[in-house]
């Protein structure tokens, strides 16, 4: 076997689906079935933004992973990018407006400030503070979140992948011909492993840990009774208010209007293993607070799940070859914000695997950085 794919969640599926494309031997593993919900990869929907706050050398990462899920769309023939664009809005103080123009300029993305009918038109579903900035990024929309793990997945399989479900990663060890994968099923040996394992990551790998945290995130769904959340007449969205509180949201999808935190007033850190995934009435309190003021023309809160946030120390991903292990490669770290990027960090762990040119520069997401930090 030439590489094992320890996790199928975004980046994982999309690292398998890379090699098996290239005409590789390789095998998939994870602890559920996905797409499943206990880690990062669900939640129906997931934001696509190219005026990118986190840094403008995601802009081109974008741009690609856009142009990576139409190839994946095609070959499958599924649905999965809607380029609806993405309204953003906030203070003219917020920092996270502020840098994602900055990089909207640097990379020619059109972003428009929406003119007073725009926002009037928007106001129903949306309302925006009069003195707040409000405009729509053209490039992005949203991802259709399971069906685009099941598409690589299957994209996967269809290219000669072979896929072990329900079975868990105990450990990953160097051998004399490659690597060793311990599972709760037995052993596997392959020249190369990559490991993607999301929120188990610093558990399979300890010496990752000092650069890597979970944070604890609820996703929730209300009701749509006006009809004003229809994919057809509303956008996605991001709002940072006057704290810095950054909520989301998408249009009613056909189980209702999901909106959920992107940062919170008070992270809550966890291990994977014992996650609690009761919702607490804080967390929906909080979240209410949010749709009574932005949002106040939803209908009642339907239901609500939990989603992990594997974060690296500074928020940006890691990409690179495991520092006590040549044949082990990592994508870890994405942060809460590597789900649209999955398929450009597939091809790029993949390529690292391989030891093939890269077809864009991730040099920035090396561990090593934390190194000489």
């Amino acid at each position: 076997m030439e590489f094992v794919v320890v996790g199928l969640g975004a980046a994982g599926s999309a690292a398998l689906n890379a090699l098996a494309r290239t005409g590789a031997s390789c095998v998939g593993i994870d602890r559920y079935a996905p797409p499943h919900i206990w880690g990062s990869s669900h939640g129906e929907t997931r934001l696509l933004r190219t005026a990118y706050a986190e840094g403008a050398q995601y802009v081109p990462m974008a741009r690609r992973a856009i142009k990576l899920w139409r190839e994946l769309e095609a070959r499958t023939g599924t649905d999965l990018f809607r380029q609806t664009g993405v309204v953003y809005a906030g203070p003219p103080t917020s920092p996270f407006l502020s840098a994602s123009l900055a990089a909207a300029r640097e990379h020619g993305v059109r972003v428009d400030d929406l003119t007073d009918r725009e926002r009037e038109r928007l106001h129903p579903a949306l309302d925006i503070p009069a003195d707040w900035l409000c405009c729509v990024e053209r490039e992005g929309g949203y991802l259709l979140t399971e069906p685009a793990i099941a598409a690589l997945l299957r994209d996967a399989r269809a290219h000669g992948a072979e896929l072990r479900f329900d079975e868990t990663c105990r450990a990953i060890e160097p051998d004399a011909s490659g690597v060793r994968i311990v599972t709760d099923r037995g052993e596997l040996r392959a020249e190369k492993c990559i490991v993607a394992s999301g929120a188990w990551t610093a558990e399979l790998l300890p010496a990752l840990a000092a650069y890597l945290h979970v944070e604890r995130k609820t996703l929730h769904w209300f009701a749509d009774p006006q009809r004003l959340y229809t994919p057809d007449t509303f956008r996605p969205f991001l709002v940072d208010d006057e704290s810095g509180h950054q909520v989301y949201g998408f249009p009613d999808c056909g189980t209702g209007v999901k909106i959920a935190e992107h940062t919170a007033p008070s992270p809550v850190y966890v291990r994977a293993a014992d996650v609690a995934r009761d919702i607490t009435s804080e967390e929906t309190e909080r979240i209410g607070a949010f749709v009574r003021r932005y949002c106040p023309n939803v209908g009642a809160l339907s239901r609500s799940v939990t989603c992990l946030y594997p974060m690296s120390k500074d928020g940006h991903f890691i990409l690179d070859v495991h520092a006590e292990m040549d044949r082990v490669f990592v994508a870890a770290g994405l942060s809460g914000h590597g789900f649209k990027f999955a398929p450009v960090i597939g091809d790029a762990v993949a390529n690292l695997a391989r030891g093939m040119d890269q077809a864009i520069d991730v040099g920035f997401f090396s561990i090593r950085r934390f190194e000489t930090a």
